[in-house]
């Protein structure tokens, strides 16, 4: 089973080609989110490919950033590009949502 994991500002994604499974978890202050998303083989390799695409452009534009013209908007977009990830900071963020939903 192939498993990819990723972190964006403060959520964790799992990606499982084998399941075809978007999971996204999240637990801050203010929202507490626990979400997998099931999907067709053409949607779930569009949605995948077109994140880690996304990601990747992102990371070069970040590189090139003192090349480029940009605004300082869209040097803000910089800061949050999506970062390689693991089992072990996604379980963390999905065990502390599924205290919180276990303790309502």
């Amino acid at each position: 089973m192939a498993k990819e994991y990723y972190n964006l500002h403060n959520q964790c994604i799992e990606f499982d080609t084998e399941a075809r499974t978007m999971t996204v978890t999240m637990n801050d202050e203010v929202f507490t989110n626990i979400s997998v998303h099931r999907m067709t083989e053409n949607a779930f390799n569009g949605q995948y490919l077109l994140f880690k695409a996304n990601m990747f452009k992102s990371l070069s534009d970040r590189e090139n950033a003192d090349l480029m013209a940009l605004s300082d908007q869209d040097r803000l977009k910089l800061a949050h590009i999506p970062e390689a990830g693991s089992v072990e900071s996604f379980n963390a963020v999905k065990s502390q949502a599924l205290e919180f939903f276990q303790n309502l």
